[in-house]
């Protein structure tokens, strides 16, 4: 349960890194990266072909109005989020290693200090909490950083911000669910989506068929290639990011508070008794193999930012891990029904799927019931899908505990409604 993205990812819910990916000035970036062994983002050459059509579209969506547009969506969305999730923190918050730390974001450029300054401003009539501290400042909120604090210009502090260990949640989650009488069927292999003329009734797969009323697609990375077989055109790319975790429980002075370095583009976070190391961005199609370059480029970071504490990390040697973002090409989400009567999705949230994750269960679940979804509409509405013609059913794909999402068993389930990654929480269920 929770094997998939959810397993070793950044373990950060921050309303405060809402900007999509696609900020203007990217494609500069990713052109350096073919030459940059240590950048943080990476276009693999054979990954190309299926990134034509929607690598266009997420650059389209890279100018500056488009790019605030959508900032300020999932900003939103990430606020609502951490709403949803609030009853779930205050009783077991012990049991998924979370905690309201906040976290901060350290720069080594005044430029980039500014420019960040700048979109927080924009943030903050919707509620971001935020607060800009100079060397001294950041030293006395994390003093590990001591070290190297003539290398750093200033941070920004986000109190608002959680931490928490999504694969355990995942596991609280779902013994929740199991005694709410949910089933939960995990490590099936998905041959084909159910159809009776246009509608979507359900999946067959190996273990079984199961039939529905209304079934969910809430794959990660992977709920284009299944839309497909559908007729479903859904613009989702996976992006590959890598962590590196240690434990930490017997080691000298670990960081109190999670740290992102804006110009490495890694973060360094305390989840519960472990240390974890997470970043670098991949468009290096469904490849699952895990590079020693990309790794080594992890604990270089790690040592520029912890010096005197990498070593004795090294000593230790951490954990290595993979998991694919699932990237739309916009940044945001797509929420809500298909065109094919019965498929719904919620898939599509790129870096921020731990973020967005309460609260987009929370709006596919009033969708499904019939009901509005809380909120601004134009923020939380549905994302439009395109219709091809029906396509034969391809290959089997192998899904994760996060696979096939649930195919609900009764129209209306008058309590709770839920899906394998979705949940609808009330506070007191």
């Amino acid at each position: 349960m929770g094997e998939g993205a959810c397993f070793a990812n950044g373990a950060m819910l921050c309303p405060s890194q809402t900007e999509p990916w696609n900020r203007p000035g990217v494609l500069s970036s990713l052109l350096r990266s073919f030459k940059d062994p240590g950048s943080a983002i990476k276009v693999r050459l054979h990954a190309m072909p299926s990134l034509m059509t929607w690598g266009w579209r997420f650059l389209r969506n890279a100018t500056p109005e488009r790019h605030a547009l959508a900032t300020r969506r999932i900003y939103e969305l990430a606020q609502y989020s951490l709403e949803v999730f609030q009853p779930y923190l205050e009783r077991h918050a012990a049991a998924f290693d979370a905690a309201r730390c906040g976290t901060m974001k350290i720069f080594r450029s005044q430029e980039s200090l500014d420019a960040h300054i700048a979109v927080n401003a924009q943030l903050e009539p919707l509620g971001l909490s935020y607060q800009v501290l100079d060397r001294g400042g950041l030293v006395a909120v994390e003093p590990q950083l001591q070290p190297i604090g003539e290398e750093l210009v200033g941070a920004i502090r986000f109190p608002a911000d959680i931490v928490a260990d999504a694969n355990k949640f995942c596991r609280v989650l779902a013994d929740d669910l199991v005694q709410m009488g949910a089933e939960i069927h995990t490590g099936c292999t998905v041959e084909a989506l159910l159809g009776e003329g246009e509608a979507i009734t359900g999946a067959r797969t190996r273990q079984g068929e199961y039939r529905a009323e209304n079934t969910v697609l809430t794959l990660g990375a992977d709920p284009g290639r299944v839309a497909a077989r559908a007729g479903v055109r859904l613009p989702i790319r996976p992006v590959k990011g890598y962590s590196i975790t240690y434990e930490t429980a017997m080691a000298n002075a670990s960081p109190a508070i999670p740290v992102v370095d804006d110009t490495l583009h890694v973060g360094v976070i305390p989840v519960g008794s472990r240390l974890r190391v997470a970043g670098t961005a991949d468009f290096a199609g469904y490849d699952q193999r895990i590079s020693s370059e990309r790794v080594a480029n992890l604990e270089s970071v790690l040592s520029r930012l912890y010096p005197d504490l990498s070593p004795e990390l090294a000593v230790r040697g951490g954990r290595p891990w993979v998991g694919f973002r699932p990237m739309s090409a916009d940044g945001l989400p797509f929420i809500g029904p298909t065109q094919r009567p019965g498929l719904w999705v919620n898939a599509g949230h790129g870096h921020l799927g731990w973020t967005l994750a309460a609260g987009s269960a929370e709006i596919l679940a009033d969708l499904l019931l019939g009901e509005t979804p809380k909120g601004r509409p134009d923020v939380r509405r549905p994302r439009p899908l395109a219709l091809d013609r029906p396509r034969p059913a391809c290959r089997p794909l192998k899904m994760s505990a996060g696979g096939l999402a649930w195919a609900v068993k009764e129209p209306r389930l008058p309590a709770q409604w839920v899906s394998l990654n979705s949940h609808r929480m009330k506070s007191g269920g």
